[in-house]
């Protein structure tokens, strides 16, 4: 009985969809510059192609992403689709079908998706040669934390533009692989703990070649310091917001009240995943 429950545990429905989130975690993140720079010369926004749209010009664009990653950037048709959050890879095919055919007749659009594919090669080329830095965000509040298993979002934060940077202790550790991001000889990969952190593996939410960062210490007195500058207390709430937390998680996450009582400051790095600063 126990045998027979186990073998028909996945029907093959379940096996389809597990698989596609597979692939859709895999790709998170990945050829986010390619699809940028395909939606900067067609000028419509991230949010336009992932929509529900079916205004000719959109889905143009979304054609001539499949025709980009699929056909010249070899790139398969399933994880094509979970690139294009789409369900079905069926769509890549006749997006590519489509733009073939007419770039048999539109002699300026060939040159123009063509221009573009020697653009993303070396794109991906180029990112490929760079050393990968990563950051992750956990997914749940830690052990000790008042609020210790309940869902952070911060993936979501930072995906909707809210959480825009992270704070780390060991500033030289870091500050050396941001120096590398910002010359242009790293990139720094943005991840998600899939459950447990450093037991179950990691999930890329984004590669960023564009960051900063700053140092922050907390003191003994629970004062807060960001390059060396106290900060008030209306910059205090601020800098929680921007790390995606209430005043009071940032207080609880940082443990302020044994920094007081132990008089041991923090001192840290604020990572910035956007050109912001304090």
């Amino acid at each position: 009985m126990n045998e027979k429950k186990y073998i028909h545990e996945f029907t093959l429905t379940e096996l389809r969809k597990e698989i596609g989130k597979r692939l859709k975690t895999d790709t998170d993140g990945e050829y986010k510059d390619v699809i940028k720079l395909i939606c900067e010369e067609f000028g419509i926004t991230l949010d336009d192609l992932y929509s529900q749209s079916r205004f000719e010009e959109i889905q143009l664009v979304r054609n001539v992403c499949y025709f980009i990653l699929h056909w010249h950037l070899k790139i398969s048709s399933p994880k094509t689709s979970a690139i294009l959050k789409k369900k079905t890879h069926a769509v890549v095919f006749n997006g590519c079908k489509k733009i073939d055919e007419r770039i048999s007749w539109d002699t300026r659009f060939k040159e123009r998706v063509y221009k573009l594919i020697d653009e993303c090669k070396k794109l991906t080329k180029m990112n490929s040669n760079k050393k990968t830095h990563v950051i992750t965000l956990s997914k749940k509040f830690m052990k000790g934390h008042p609020r210790s298993g309940e869902r952070t979002e911060f993936k979501k934060l930072f995906t909707e533009g809210n959480k825009i940077h992270t704070i780390r202790g060991n500033y030289s550790y870091w500050s050396a692989k941001l120096d590398s991001v910002i010359a242009g000889e790293g990139v720094l990969s943005v991840r998600e703990w899939i459950n447990r952190p450093y037991k179950d593996g990691q999930k890329e939410i984004e590669k960023l070649s564009n960051v900063g960062y700053q140092s922050i210490t907390i003191d003994e007195q629970g004062k807060i310091f960001i390059e060396g500058e106290e900060i008030s207390f209306e910059t205090f709430n601020m800098l929680a917001q921007n790390d995606g937390l209430s005043l009071q998680d940032f207080k609880d996450w940082f443990n302020f009240d044994k920094i007081i009582e132990d008089k041991k400051r923090f001192d840290g790095i604020i990572i910035h995943f956007t050109d912001f600063k304090y």
